[in-house]
């Protein structure tokens, strides 16, 4: 491939991404957890990255169709250290961020981000969740693709690009997995709108590392990352309204080296709030995450209203622990 041929590309990407990521949206995440992870993507080379964002934006698209088959499961073990509990509030005395709209945003306190984790041993093994066992099953019928695994390289556990390797591979991240495995699931029975810009959409991740110890930090670092992220919208403003737009992080249930925690962005009106860029595809987070040996689990469900809903989030959580042993 010729330089000029090169060059052409990079300009094309550069165009395009400048395209899609406008004011507003991307601002809050660079401030936030995308300055620490997305903007560190290191790009090894222009033709590669090509083929490899088309793929990873292929298996996107492909996943939020219906009538997929379902990943083979091995069923999860039935027992976990800990039974995982449910809470209305954050753990501690919560701090509070307030965007432009003037309303507060909560967020839990650092030490209710990191419950102690069990590090035992120095491996465990990853057992993919069913449709039938994901939250919020009888409302959205989910529908999966297969399971994908990224292996020898960089990872950083991030909820942008599911199921793209390339987009997670991050040389400088401080916390790397040597190893990614993610399926993702999209929802037939939920139709886009009403917070759910691009489909409501569910991903379950698998990050190994070296060792139960850093399988440990990365755990602590992007649960703190999430949580403490309210005040990285300051300033945002709805993309359909231009209404100031708060977000509220609340912890909402934790076992032993395992949390759930739910996301929202809410216009000045309450509405779900809908912003440019990446970070807009849905106005809606719900993160679980658990950690055992050297693996670090996350299940993420992005949406509207609907994925907020933390009723069952214990039971939620518990499922997502079993699925490691």
């Amino acid at each position: 491939m010729s330089k000029d041929f090169d060059t052409t590309l990079s300009d094309a990407i550069d165009l395009a991404s400048r395209a899609a990521h406008t004011s507003g949206a991307t601002a809050a995440r660079i401030r936030g957890r995308e300055r620490t992870m997305r903007k560190r993507i290191v790009i090894s080379t222009t033709s590669f990255v090509l083929v490899a964002a088309g793929a990873g934006a292929a298996f996107a698209v492909t996943s939020q169709n219906g009538g997929l088959p379902h990943p083979t499961a091995a069923s999860p073990s039935s027992t976990a250290s800990q039974t995982a509990t449910a809470k209305s509030s954050p753990s501690s005395t919560p701090t509070t961020s307030t965007s432009a709209s003037g309303s507060p945003g909560t967020s839990g306190a650092a030490s209710s981000t990191t419950p102690s984790g069990s590090t035992s041993g120095t491996t465990a093994s990853e057992h993919w969740l069913t449709a039938a066992q994901l939250p919020y099953e009888s409302t959205m019928n989910w529908s999966s693709n297969s399971p994908i695994s990224c292996a020898a390289g960089s990872f950083a556990i991030s909820d942008l690009y599911p199921g793209g390797c390339s987009e997670h591979t991050i040389p400088t991240d401080p916390h790397p997995a040597q190893k990614m495995d993610t399926v993702v699931f999209g929802s037939t029975g939920v139709p886009t709108g009403n917070g759910a810009w691009a489909g409501t959409t569910a991903d379950q991740e698998f990050y190994t590392y070296a060792s139960a110890a850093e399988a440990q930090s990365a755990f602590q670092y992007i649960t703190q990352s999430i949580l403490g992220e309210d005040s990285s919208f300051a300033g945002d403003r709805d993309a359909s309204n231009n209404l100031a737009v708060t977000s509220t992080t609340t912890e909402t249930a934790h076992s032993s080296g395992a949390v759930a925690i739910d996301s929202e962005l809410r216009d000045s009106n309450g509405k779900p709030a809908q912003l440019n860029g990446n970070p807009g595809d849905a106005s809606d987070r719900h993160y679980f995450f658990a950690v055992k040996g050297n693996i670090v689990e996350m299940l993420v469900i992005k949406g509207g209203p609907s994925v907020s809903v933390t009723a069952n989030d214990a039971s939620y959580l518990q499922t997502v622990i079993n699925a490691l042993s």
